[in-house]
This record gives structure tokens, C-alpha cells and sequence, in this order.
């Protein structure tokens, strides 16, 4: 009897699969850099689950700033917003990162594929000099409007 509990259960509110460490794909900053210079604007997504003054304050060009709340951990419950890019990068400010790690679940869970994290995080990725976007008006941001690159800057 009580299966049958379990099983009506699960269809009413839905069944979290769960997924281990050991199935995210990592990527490091080569694969990163050439999927951010893809001519195919739907080729990849970079997702930063950081609170958004760490999003603010600067990340990767193009990244949206979604929080882990924002997906249910439930197959098949996708977002159109999301669904038409080909690639999903989850990143977060280095390797131990745990909000990028989680977000990476998530999105698997939900049923994107591919998922891939970016292990370097913010960290790698400014330390190797490529472009940052900032929000004005975020605490400790620049403004970047009209700014130029640093000499000698990486493009992605």
C-alpha cells in the first residue's frame, strides 16, 4: 500500500531523479572561450547562479543570472527561454563553487542536455583578461559603457 502512496504522490507533485557529482561535465577555459565565440547566437547559454551584486558586480558577456529556486527539480518542466539554446554553461566565482555545482544539477535533473560547468569560474576566466560585463549601479561595479578593453586583452 504503501508504493501506491509513493507512486500517486509522485505524479501529483512530481518525482526529483537525483544526479551525482560524478555526472557533471566539466570544462575548462579553452572550450569556454570557444563556445562564447560561436556565430550561432543559440549555440550556448552561460547561467551564473551568484546572488545578482556578484552578478552585478561582473560577469561573463552575455550570462543571465538565474537563482537555483527559479528550477523545480522536476524531468521535463523546462523553460522556452532556455530550451532554444543548444548548450547550457553553469559557472559560479571559482572551482568550488558550490551555487554553479547545484545549478548544474538542477538543470540536468530538469532534463538539459548538455550541461556543462565551467570549473574556473569567474576567477579563471578574469584572471585570463577577457571581457567582463558589469551592471552600472551594482555596488562595486564600473560602468562599461564606452570602455574601452584593457591593452592587450583576450577576446573570447
Amino acid at each position: 500500500m504503501a508504493g501506491v502512496v509513493v507512486a500517486a504522490g509522485c505524479g501529483i507533485l512530481g518525482c526529483e531523479s537525483s544526479v551525482s557529482d560524478a555526472e557533471i561535465e566539466f570544462v575548462g577555459l579553452g572550450e569556454v572561450r570557444a563556445l562564447a565565440g560561436s556565430d550561432d547566437p543559440k549555440a550556448v547559454l552561460f547561467i551564473d547562479p551568484r546572488p545578482p551584486a556578484a552578478f552585478g558586480r561582473g560577469h561573463i558577456p552575455g550570462a543571465r543570472n538565474y537563482q537555483l529556486s527559479r528550477f523545480k527539480s522536476v524531468k521535463g518542466e523546462t523553460e522556452p527561454e532556455i530550451d532554444k539554446f543548444k548548450t547550457l554553461v553553469v559557472y559560479g566565482d571559482d572551482p568550488g563553487s558550490g551555487s554553479a555545482r547545484g545549478m548544474a544539477k538542477r538543470l540536468m535533473t530538469t532534463g538539459y542536455d548538455p550541461v556543462l560547468l565551467f570549473s574556473g569560474g569567474m576567477l579563471e576566466w578574469e584572471r585570463a583578461g577577457l571581457p567582463v560585463e558589469r551592471d552600472p549601479g551594482a555596488p562595486g561595479a564600473e560602468p562599461t559603457e564606452g570602455k574601452a578593453p584593457a591593452e592587450g586583452a583576450a577576446r573570447p
